[in-house]
This record gives structure tokens, C-alpha cells and sequence, in this order.
């Protein structure tokens, strides 16, 4: 959809359903990528060089474990209402290590004091750290209290996520009797059948992977049976992204490389797509770049997450705060850019029966084409999101858990995925978008490349 006039009016229509087409930025002010103020005092703080002080002119894991020791140890000697201001400075910097930030029983000892511990880079632009390992976490631990990572990239080293062209379907293959099953997918193509490229569908979908794009095997987690789905992904006019608007996800298992780039994926169930329609494949291997199990008061601040997006907040994490933090895509890959950015969903707090998290706040957040989930709540008192951006997520664009309460959603686009409330009679914590605004004038319909067009009057 398109408003020459500037015009919010269909807000309403996005925020609930999602919209067809590209469309301008709702949020103001919205996520600034060159943004670096850290909402820390200034004053009462004691900054150490990451690179200078403890690792000999470079930022890795072992670095970050001294810097972390080190500030554990000044809290100990007396200093217990300082902040401590970790300064990573800019590059490219490779964390390495399962988890590649270990930060267990942080201020557990004095959690009624005032100091926190600060990771703040140069800003999101210039302050890359790459956790290697795409099995381990990134900044992880439990039990922990002042936690603020403030202008970082926090990213993995691989793509993970792929895309292709539906080429045809196989009829009458097999799989193999499964050797293993501890291991998923390891069943060969026992029974090749027969590739039909006219329109006859079957469970063996034969897709052709766009030139560049990581490989199936790349992808696949043989010790998670979980989060492989495809979903119809189409591009614009302009060469932009965007999701098949209520497209339903179909479930893939096994798959199997036929050669040139043309593989085979084992669905559930015939997917029922048409030869030549471009799909997103994803399957979930990268762990999460920040999990935190129990503890109070995390900022995330300034913060980019590329091939990797997912942040898990469990068991009674109190007082969490996103501001300016965005979920994006990491580059053009074969000069297209991907139709997801990863193959996980964002922010997720708690999960059911876990008990409540209370306090969450998330402020000028922007993601686009994340995996799931670019925002769930479940079981979360006090949730308060404004001036924010959920574009085009392979599942919802906002989900609310029906055990959360008093939600509180101001000034945010939920573009192509729905917003979700599982307990549609929970009591709002403010009056929220999901108002209808006034009816816009002037509204008009052209036919388009890949929809309508839509045009309308400002309200």
C-alpha cells in the first residue's frame, strides 16, 4: 500500500492483518542506525578497554572473560554502586566459545545496589562482534542483575537462512528406513522417482536455490527436529521482499541434494505450490545471540542483530528495556536480497508456566523478515511497546500470549504479519492502536506487478 499524502490512516488494517504491499514508515522518531547515546549516568563510572587492558590490542572471548572478571572483582573490592563501562572499540571482532559470553550470577551478590555492568561499543555501525560457533549463545547466563549492551552488531559468520524457485515435484520416490532416530533427517532418497515439472504436486518438493544461497545440508540441525517450514516470499517492482500475505507455513523434514544447486525437501504434506513460485526455507540452527535465564534489569540498547536474532529472557527476568534496537537482513546475497533475515524470531520473554516477567519495554525497535516471532510475550505484567516496526516475520508480527497482561501498544506498524492476542478479552494497559483511526477519502485502486496499489487522502 501507498499514500502519496504521507497518511497513517491504514495503520488499523496493518497492525491486525498486515498489509499487501511496501508502504511508508508509521513510527516517529523510529530506529536511528547512527544513534550512540548509551541512557547510562555518566558520572560514577569507571571505563576499561576491552581490547587495551585485556586482550592485547583485540576483542575474543578470552578478552571478554578477563573484562568481565575484572569487573566482578572491582564490585567485590568495594565499588559496588560503580558502573562499569566495557568499551569494545571498532572492527570486527570473533567471539568464539560455547557460550561466547558468560555472564552467570552477575551482581547476584549485591543486586540491591546501583552499578551496572555496560558492554558499549563505538555504535551499531562500527562495533561487529561475530560469535563463530553457530551452535553456542552469545551473551548468556543465569541469575543475572544491571546487564546494558549498548551500540553493538551482533552477528553470526555464515548466512542461515535460504530461499530458491519451486522447479517441479517428485512422483513415486521414497525414503529410506530411517538408520537413526536420535538423528533427524538422515534418511537418504532411497527411491528417486520420477521429476514432473507440469503442475503434478506430490510430498517431494524440488526446489532450485537461488545462485549464491547457503545449501540445505548448510541449514540443517540434525539435533533439533524443529522450526523447518517454507512459506511463499515474493519481490517487488523495486527489487524489495516481501511475504505472501496469509500464506500458511507447510512443515519439511527430510531433504536430499540432487545436484546444480536442485534439492529436494520431504514435506509433511503436499505444500501445493506452483512450478515457478520463489519460497523462503528455513530451519533453525543458530543459537541465540542473548539468553538470559532469571535475574533483573537488562537494557539493549543501539543494537543490530544480523543471521542470528533471537533474545530469550526466562524464569523471572524482571525490568527489561529495547530502545533502538533493529533485526535486519545482513547483506544482498547474488544481488538479491534475502527474503528473511533469519531463520529465528526476536525478543521472546518467558514462557508459559514459567511465572511473570514484569516491566518490558520496547521502544523504536525495527525488524524485518525475521524467522518467527519478531516479538512475543508470554506471561509478561506491563508490556509497553511504541514507535516500532514489525515487517514481514514468517509467523506473527506480535504475539500475546493469553497469560499476559494490561499490553500496551502506541505509534507501531505490524506490516505483513499479524498481531496476535491470544486472550482477546485481557484487559489493554492504555488506550492502543487496535482503534480504528478515521476513515480516509480519496481512495482509489490501480492494478500492480504484484497486487494493488492503493492510494489514498491524509486524515
Amino acid at each position: 500500500m501507498r499514500n502519496e499524502n504521507a497518511s497513517c490512516a491504514l495503520h488499523l488494517v496493518c497492525l491486525l492483518v498486515g498489509c499487501l504491499a511496501a508502504q511508508p514508515a508509521y513510527a516517529d522518531p523510529g530506529f536511528d542506525a547512527s544513534r550512540t547515546v548509551c541512557s547510562y549516568p555518566s558520572d560514577n563510572s569507571i571505563a576499561l578497554n576491552v581490547a587495551d587492558k585485556f586482550g592485547g590490542g583485540k576483542v575474543d572471548a578470552d578478552a571478554l572473560a578477563r573484562a568481565v572478571d575484572a569487573a566482578n572483582s572491582l564490585w567485590a573490592s568495594g565499588e559496588m554502586d560503580k558502573n562499569i563501562i566495557l568499551e569494545i572499540g571498532a572492527g570486527n571482532w570473533v567471539i568464539d566459545g560455547n557460550p561466547g559470553i558468560d555472564l552467570s550470577n552477575l551482581n547476584s551478590a549485591h543486586r540491591n545496589n546501583s552499578g551496572w555492568l555496560v558492554f558499549r561499543g563505538t555504535s551499531l555501525l562500527e562495533t561487529q562482534l561475530v560469535f563463530s560457533d553457530i551452535s553456542a549463545r552469545g551473551f548468556y547466563g543465569r541469575n543475572v542483575h544491571r546487564l546494558h549492551l549498548c551500540n553493538l552488531h551482533l552477528t553470526r559468520d555464515r548466512d542461515t537462512v535460504t530461499q530458491g524457485v519451486v522447479a517441479g515435484y517428485l512422483h513415486a520416490a521414497a525414503w529410506a528406513t530411517d538408520p537413526d532416530p536420535k538423528i533427524f533427517g538422515d534418511q537418504p532418497l532411497e527411491t528417486p522417482g520420477s521429476f514432473d515439472d507440469s503442475g503434478k504436486t506430490s510430498k517431494f518438493l524440488v526446489v532450485d536455490l537461488h545462485p549464491g544461497f547457503p545449501d540445505i545440508a548448510e541449514l540443517y540441525n540434525h539435533n533439533f527436529k524443529q522450526g523447518r517450514f517454507t512459506k511463499r516470499w515474493r519481490y517487488n517492482a523495486a527489487g524489495e521482499p516481501y511475504r505472501v500475505q496469509d500464506d500458511i507455513q507447510q512443515s519439511w523434514t527430510q531433504f536430499a541434494d540432487l545436484g546444480n544447486g536442485r534439492w529436494v525437501l520431504g514435506m509433511r504434506r503436499d505444500p501445493g505450490y506452483a512450478v515457478g513460485e520463489t519460497i523462503a526455507i528455513k530451519s533453525k540452527l543458530a543459537r541465540e545471540p542473548i539468553f538470559i535465564v532469571s535475574g533483573d534489569s537488562v537494557i539493549v540498547e543501539n543494537v543490530l542483530l544480523t543471521r542470528a536474532s533471537r533474545m530469550l529472557f526466562r524464569k523471572g527476568v524482571d525490568n527489561i528495556l529495547f530502545r533502538n534496537v533493529s533485526i535486519d537482513r545482513h547483506s544482498p546475497i547474488g544481488g538479491r536480497i534475502p527474503f528473511l533475515s533469519t531463520a529465528a524470531g526476536g525478543a521472546q520473554m518467558g514462557q508459559p508456566n514459567e511465572g511473570p516477567l514484569r516491566n518490558v519495554v520496547v521502544e523504536r525497535m525495527l525488524t524485518k523478515g525475521t524467522g518467527d516471532d519478531p516479538l512475543a510475550a508470554f506471561d509478561v505484567v506491563g508490556l509497553r511497546v511504541s514507535d516500532s516496526e514489525f515487517h514481514d516475520s514468517f509467523a506473527r508480527g506480535i504475539l500475546l500470549n493469553r497469560t499476559s497482561t494490561t499490553p500496551c501498544i502506541k505509534r507501531t506498524l505490524v506490516n505483513r504479519s499479524p498481531l496476535l492476542a491470544e486472550n482477546p478479552s485481557f484487559k489493554w494497559g492504555c488506550k492502543t492502536d487496535h482503534e480504528p483511526p478515521p476513515s480516509v477519502s480519496d481512495l482509489t485502486a490501480e492494478p500492480d506487478l504484484d497486487g494493488i496499489m492503493l492510494t489514498w487522502s491524509a486524515v
